[in-house]
């Protein structure tokens, strides 16, 4: 279990239910923005959307790095002395429902920053997102207008209200490309750090019989590592209540599954992530190797292995968790008639809003937008995914419009069922074919 040093601080300041002009230390568990410019106004400080004088603004950047308790948030509110002006609330998204989870306050604010103790600590899973409601005509929420796309592009929603049940993604009025100085830290018990988006024990076409192994290598001599493997079907949003197993490799130790769907109990196709609840070197210590194949009995088998995604890739050039503003590129077989061609797409929990185009040798064949939930799997032959029939050698372009994804593709023998695939790469400066 992972344990902040400065736990000791966050209980005392639980206990005091009232904001404190100073501001917590940094910790591992975190959700949200950290806007902190003391109380003076940065050039760029914004408030919040005029909405309704009672009313619920959602961070929907920096969800919840892991899975943990928060002990202390950070506000930063336009005026001082709002007595019980203001809740702390946490929201977790399925589908396209944001349902809050917890709340704390009300609290009295200090102009500018204000540092509220959690009582009792809110118990948060990665991928939360921190929200804050205006209770009286007092001040409000101040946001940082970023101007660009960027980590903190996203921006928040705003519902009328002091919203305590369940909303929808698409209710809400968006305001994009403006952080909310809204952060909350704490504890960190247990963490997503890779994602399988393909894998499971499932019948294909043409006979085809597809299986997952998997290999999980302890590189750390000196310590063991655990957590869980966590299953999500395909087609629907993923929950907390999805079926997982536990794993424990010591020092320098290598655990296999044999057949992946098996050991979890499915025999469907689905998307796996992969948690850490040890401190010790996490992704680095941890090599995952899974290959995909496709089972022929006594024929043997043919496949590829599949690479795990770490939930780093959001951070450095040319990654596979395309975010905000980004683009990726795809390529079509070589010999659409002997091969088949599958696209897929795995959202996280901010879902993800997508413009997909599919290019011949010098012009545009087809665009289609796809909004999808959160933490969702698709993969459908790549005619269906553009409603075009799909030729040799063309270039697939998708652009996240909003949210993030993993895109990939698969190619399958028609007649040997042999499946090979590639991840949708983000292009550094990448532009479209241009006709003559």
């Amino acid at each position: 279990m992972k344990v902040n040093v400065f736990a000791a601080l966050f209980v005392l300041l639980a206990a005091a239910p009232f904001a404190f002009a100073q501001n917590p230390p940094s910790a591992n568990m975190q959700v949200g923005v950290d806007l902190d410019f003391g109380v003076e106004q940065a050039p760029n400080m914004i408030g919040d959307v005029a909405g309704a004088t009672v009313r619920t603004d959602i961070s929907l950047d920096n969800p919840a790095t892991a899975n943990g308790t928060i002990t202390a948030v950070k506000l930063r509110w336009a005026a001082g002395g709002c007595t019980n002006g203001v809740k702390v609330k946490f929201f977790r998204r399925i589908g396209d429902t944001l349902t809050m989870t917890a709340e704390r306050g009300p609290f009295t604010t200090y102009n500018g920053i204000s540092l509220f103790g959690m009582t009792p600590p809110v118990d948060v899973q990665q991928g939360d997102f921190i929200g804050v409601a205006r209770l009286t005509d007092c001040g409000g929420a101040q946001a940082l207008n970023t101007g660009m796309i960027n980590a903190n592009g996203y921006g928040y929603l705003q519902y009328d209200g002091d919203v305590s049940g369940s909303v929808d993604v698409h209710a809400g009025t968006r305001a994009k490309f403006q952080a909310l100085g809204l952060w909350g830290t704490g504890y960190d018990t247990e963490t997503i750090v890779s994602t399988l988006p393909a894998v499971g024990s499932a019948k294909g076409r043409f006979g085809s019989s597809f299986k997952t192994t998997l290999q999980l290598v302890n590189l750390d001599s000196n310590n063991s590592i655990k957590g869980r493997i966590v299953f999500h079907p395909v087609g629907v949003p993923g929950s907390p209540g999805d079926p997982s197993i536990p794993y424990f490799i010591g020092g320098n130790g290598i655990m296999t599954i044999d057949d992946l769907g098996a050991a979890i109990g499915t025999n469907e196709f689905g998307s796996v992530d992969i948690t850490s609840q040890t401190q010790v070197g996490f992704p680095g210590t941890l090599q995952v190797l899974a290959r995909v194949y496709n089972d022929n009995g006594a024929g043997g088998t043919a496949g590829f292995y599949e690479d795990a995604v770490a939930w780093s890739d959001r951070a450095i050039p040319k990654g596979r968790i395309v975010q905000l503003g980004g683009k990726a590129y795809m390529v079509t077989p070589s010999d659409p008639h002997r091969v088949r061609f599958n696209i897929g797409v795995r959202t996280f929990s901010r879902g993800a809003s997508v413009k997909a185009q599919l290019y011949g040798e010098d012009h545009l064949l087809a665009t289609v937008t796809k909004d999808y939930p959160a933490n969702y799997l698709e993969q459908v032959d790549g005619s269906s995914f553009f409603g075009v029939p799909i030729g040799a050698n063309q270039l697939v372009i998708l652009t996240v419009n909003d949210g993030d994804a993993i895109f990939y593709g698969t190619a399958t023998d028609n007649v040997t069922n042999d499946p090979a695939a590639q991840y949708g790469v983000v292009g550094s400066g990448l532009t479209v074919p241009k006709a003559p």
